[in-house]
């Protein structure tokens, strides 16, 4: 259990089961904390609450306190990262990407490469030796293979687990 310090409406310390010294203003010292008022000051219990709003693995985590007159609510709000931030995240070898895509997706991209493309887009191709699921070089590839967003994520989260 947790017990938290109070001076003036704030948190001053947390203390963990029941282990520390705690010295108040008033010259008063208790050890182990235990609940109670020490003058102006106070231990009280910090209870924490935990709301898991997510859907996803890849969450991101926010903690609120709020002190009250006997106890210290700690409210710990789990939500999905926004998919900008999952996607920013994303990377993948070019062999893991083009062995996750398989040998039809990838020759359509060295059907274009040899038919269509500019030295500029052969460049791209040949020397991406990491994919960054948000760069543009992906997403040409990406647009190559007639893959949307999701199609593109599902690719990441693959190449990094498969191989």
């Amino acid at each position: 259990m947790q017990i938290a310090h109070i001076k003036e409406g704030k948190v001053v310390r947390t203390y963990h089961s029941g282990k520390g010294r705690v010295a108040f203003a008033n010259g008063d010292t208790v050890s182990p904390p235990t609940a109670g008022t020490y003058g102006n000051e106070q231990l009280v219990p910090v209870v924490v609450v935990t709301v898991d709003n997510s859907t996803t693995t890849r969450t991101n985590q926010a903690t609120v306190e709020t002190v009250d007159a006997d106890r210290v609510l700690r409210t710990v709000t789990i939500t999905d990262m926004p998919i900008e931030d999952v996607r920013a995240e994303m990377s993948c070898t070019k062999m893991q990407g083009v062995l996750t895509l398989g040998e039809a997706n990838w020759s359509k991209v060295m059907n274009f490469y040899t038919t269509d493309a500019t030295w500029v887009q052969k460049a791209i191709i040949d020397s991406a030796a990491n994919w960054r699921r948000t760069s543009d070089d992906l997403k040409f590839i990406g647009y190559l293979i007639g893959f949307d967003a999701n199609q593109m994520d599902a690719l990441f989260a693959a190449a990094v687990v498969e191989h």
